[in-house]
């Protein structure tokens, strides 16, 4: 993960954490927990765009075949979750 972007839920907020990707050289997308002392910084828009992700990964895993993993092959998978993908977007 060097020299990208880190984008994660507020269980990842620790220094540790931090000043690890700090070292890689990664920038950190993380909002603050409330117990946090001092303030932290975190792009709003990047942080609802993985929202939207996590969210649309939440309704295609109402397919069965999705949430069972039933395919044998990687490109079948992939197939069956665009499939998916692409009935969640017709329906909404």
């Amino acid at each position: 993960m060097r020299r990208r972007r880190a984008v994660a839920d507020k269980g990842f907020d620790a220094d540790t954490f931090r000043a690890l990707r700090c070292r890689q050289r990664t920038r950190v997308c993380i909002p603050e927990r409330r117990t946090r002392l001092w303030p932290v910084a975190f792009h709003l828009g990047y942080y609802r765009r993985c929202h939207g992700i996590k969210s649309l990964l939440c309704r295609i895993k109402r397919c069965r075949r999705l949430s069972t993993r039933c395919e044998r092959l990687a490109i079948t998978f992939l197939a069956v979750v665009q499939l998916a993908a692409v009935v969640d977007w017709l329906i909404r």
